[in-house]
C-alpha cells in the first residue's frame, strides 16, 4: 500500500491551523496548504459560456467556508464528501450554490435540497471523497452543465491530458475562478480507490470537476467530467509546497468517476 503520510482536504476553512513554511510567497496566507508545482499554468476564467459557466462556488454554512462545485446535470452539482462532513457526520444547513462567481457577485444562485454522498468519513475513505447536490432552481437551463463519462482509475492512466476549473484560494484570494489544462494522472491506489495527478491546486478547490473534450480542437466539442479533485497527497507534514517539482510524494487526489457514476444516474432523474 502506498505510504500515506498526510493527506488534507481542500476546502477553505478560514479556522485552518498555520502552514509551517517561511519561504511562503506573501500572496499565500496561513490558512492555505497547498501544492503547486513547477510551471504552474493557471489562470483566470474569462470565457462566460459554457462548460466554463457551469463551475461555481458551493458556499458552505454560515457563509465562512467554501468549496468548488461544478453543474452535472440541470439541477445536480459535483463536489467533495469532505466539504458537507465534520467528526463523520453531515453539517445540517444552509448550502448555495454560485455558478459563474466572480468577485462577490453570480450569475445566480440556488439552494440544495438534497446530498448525496460516498461517505461520511473522507479522511479515512478518500476513494469515496465525493459528493453530489440536488438544486431547488435547474441553474443548468441556464448556465449549461458538463457531462459525465464513467471511467475507472486504470482507465484514466492512459496518456490524455485534462482540464479542470476551481477556485483556488491562493490565486486572487479565490474570488475567481482558474482553470488549467495539460495536466494528468499518474498513479491509481488500487486498495484506497483514488488517483493521483499533477495538476496544481490549492485551499477552495476541492470538489472541482476535472474533465476532457472529445476533440479539443473544435470549440463546440463535448466534453466529459471523468473525476473530481479532492486533497493533496504529501509526505513531510502540513507545509505549504510552491514551485516544487512534481513527485509522488507531493501530488494531489482525485476520485475517479466511476466512483459516483451509478449515484449520478439516480440523482439526475430525482425529483
Amino acid at each position: 500500500m502506498t505510504k500515506l503520510l498526510a493527506v488534507l482536504g481542500f476546502c477553505f476553512w478560514s479556522f485552518l491551523a498555520q502552514a509551517e513554511d517561511a519561504q511562503q510567497p506573501s500572496f499565500v496566507t496561513d490558512a492555505m496548504l497547498v501544492n503547486v508545482f513547477t510551471h504552474d499554468t493557471r489562470a483566470p476564467i474569462t470565457n462566460a459560456s459554457a462548460p466554463w459557466s457551469a463551475i461555481g462556488k458551493l458556499m458552505m454554512p454560515g457563509g465562512n467556508s467554501y468549496c468548488t462545485a461544478t453543474l452535472i446535470a440541470r439541477n445536480i452539482i459535483l463536489t467533495a464528501a469532505h466539504c458537507l462532513m465534520n467528526n463523520g457526520a453531515f453539517v445540517k444547513g444552509d448550502y448555495e450554490f454560485y455558478p459563474r462567481y466572480a468577485n462577490g457577485s453570480a450569475g445566480a444562485n440556488s439552494s440544495i435540497n438534497y446530498f448525496w454522498w460516498g461517505t461520511t468519513t473522507p479522511d479515512k475513505n478518500r476513494g469515496q471523497d465525493w459528493a453530489l447536490g440536488r438544486l431547488d432552481t435547474p441553474l443548468g437551463d441556464t448556465f449549461g452543465w458538463m457531462g459525465v463519462k464513467s471511467m475507472t482509475g486504470p482507465e484514466l492512466l492512459a496518456d490524455r491530458h485534462y482540464y479542470t476549473g476551481a477556485y483556488n484560494g491562493d490565486l486572487q484570494d479565490g474570488n475567481v475562478a482558474t482553470w488549467e489544462k495539460n495536466f494528468t494522472f499518474v498513479s491509481y491506489n488500487s486498495e484506497l480507490g483514488f488517483l493521483l495527478h499533477n495538476g496544481d491546486t490549492s485551499r477552495g478547490s476541492s470538489g472541482a470537476a476535472i474533465f476532457y473534450y472529445e476533440d479539443d480542437t473544435k470549440p463546440d466539442s463535448t466534453n466529459y467530467v471523468v473525476a473530481v479533485n479532492v486533497a493533496e497527497y504529501r509526505d513531510n507534514g502540513d507545509s505549504t509546497l510552491i514551485g516544487i517539482p512534481f513527485t509522488l510524494n507531493h501530488a494531489n487526489i482525485a476520485v475517479p468517476s466511476a466512483a459516483f457514476y451509478p449515484t449520478f444516474l439516480q440523482a439526475k432523474d430525482s425529483k
